[in-house]
């Protein structure tokens, strides 16, 4: 099924079913606030080996977790520092993935394999609407086939990929039409690395760790 929709205003009755469909192991094809993503319930195996297959992507990548909010983030992972948790929340919603140590033992063995999860509260309003309607953590990652670019518009979207997800929400082209900036934090240390840049200023994260964290 595909949906034409408004990016600013998304219909709230398109993403009651996009959720059934997340809901039943299915695939979402959508846009973010970077480029166009494939979600799917983050610890649903058969909906996640589907992603994998969609994209031709080695199983031992991990994916990046999309949630609502930082404290959702931080508990999935085992995260109980109000600091970290000040720091995020002056961050998001943007878009920036952030890489953070893993302290606990997930209940889904997908990801234990992991040392560091990535995660993303898109500045969004179709990934938000997304994750409301669903009321569960999504995986997001790009929807291409490993080693092709990205697709920021609907139709740049590979049609191996778009005739094979479950539920494709078209809202248009996204707003940076490049990936997210990707930073890994190690708070132990006190430091951070930026691993990729991307649609969020590398500048602006740092001059708030100066302000906050150093």
């Amino acid at each position: 099924m595909r949906f034409k929709i408004d990016f600013h205003q998304p219909e709230t009755n398109v993403f009651r079913t996009a959720a059934k469909v997340l809901l039943s192991h299915g695939v979402v094809l959508h846009a973010t606030e970077t480029v166009y993503g494939l979600a799917a319930v983050w610890d649903d195996l058969i909906a996640l080996e589907k992603v994998i297959r969609l994209k031709q992507r080695p199983a031992a990548q991990p994916f990046t977790i999309m949630v609502a909010r930082v404290d959702e983030m931080l508990s999935l992972i085992g995260w109980q520092d109000e600091t970290v948790k000040y720091f995020l929340e002056k961050i998001y919603p943007a878009p920036l993935t952030v890489l953070l140590k893993r302290r606990r033992e997930l209940p889904s063995p997908f990801w234990n394999r992991f040392p560091e999860l990535g995660f993303r509260i898109p500045d969004s309003p179709v990934c938000q609407q997304l994750l409301k309607a669903a009321g569960r953590p999504l995986i997001t990652t790009s929807a291409n086939l490993t080693g092709e670019p990205p697709p920021a518009t609907p139709e740049e979207v590979n049609p191996r990929i778009s005739k094979q997800v479950d539920c494709f929400i078209d809202s248009g082209p996204c707003l940076f039409r490049i990936p997210s900036t990707i930073v890994k934090i190690d708070w132990d240390k006190k430091g951070y690395r930026v691993i990729r840049k991307g649609a969020y200023e590398v500048e602006a994260f740092h001059q708030l760790w100066e302000r906050m964290v150093r």
